[in-house]
């Protein structure tokens, strides 16, 4: 009974990884993620209505080029690099005092003094 057992187990494991179940949902005509691409327009269509006209549609175009362009080239890397991205800004990113206050936050009260302060 274990060794039937056992065999299945492997069988699962030697299987093909469908491509579609481990890679994040990419934009088609972007080529980006959809965690990169939602902000990415949303800047851009605000951008776009604070500044009306054609000169508005050129200068989302242009934030919409230079926000894509390189995630393209980073992302045909490492699917996950903005996965990784999104997540360091969601951790480390607000740890910005951790070095003077040794926190992780950005709290103004220390967690643990850096140095002694000479107290008695």
């Amino acid at each position: 009974m274990a060794d039937g057992w056992m065999a299945d187990e492997d069988e699962r494991r030697s299987g093909p990884v469908h491509l579609g179940a481990t890679r994040p949902p990419m934009v088609p005509g972007l080529g980006i993620p959809f965690s990169a691409a939602v902000p990415t327009l949303l800047a851009a269509a605000e951008v776009q209505m604070a500044v009306t006209g054609l000169q508005g549609l050129a200068y989302a175009a242009g934030i919409v080029l230079a926000v894509t362009l390189p995630l393209r080239v980073w992302v045909s890397f490492d699917w996950y690099a903005v996965e990784c991205l999104m997540a360091w800004a969601r951790t480390a990113g607000p740890a910005f005092d951790n070095r003077r206050w040794g926190g992780a936050s950005l709290s103004h009260f220390p967690l643990r003094p850096a140095e002694a302060r000479g107290l008695v």
